[in-house]
């Protein structure tokens, strides 16, 4: 089997995944702005690393399975940090 083939695949496929899903951090972000919620800011920072990330997957799939593991993983890192982030200030603001 060729295994560069399946690492640059499995990279374009994640570098995707990560965009799409900062887009659609970038839109709630505003939502949020436009509700009032204080924590708008946190989630467009999120947003904008996010495709940063995703462009330089993107931009070069073929850098190796370890590079691509460590952006990745900085992303999902990032990622779990502003959504429990995110979860307590909504908590905060049911009670």
């Amino acid at each position: 089997s060729n295994t560069g083939l399946v690492a640059t695949s499995l990279s374009i496929i994640m570098g995707f995944w990560i965009l799409f899903n900062s887009i659609i951090q970038l839109a709630n972000s505003l939502e949020f702005k436009k509700l009032g919620f204080s924590f708008w800011a946190y989630e467009l920072i999120s947003g904008i690393i996010g495709i940063v990330l995703s462009l330089i997957i993107l931009a070069n799939p073929s850098l190796g399975a370890l590079t691509i593991a460590v952006v990745i993983g900085t992303y999902m890192v990032l990622f779990g940090i502003a959504e429990i982030y995110e979860y307590s200030l909504y908590r905060k603001i049911q009670k």
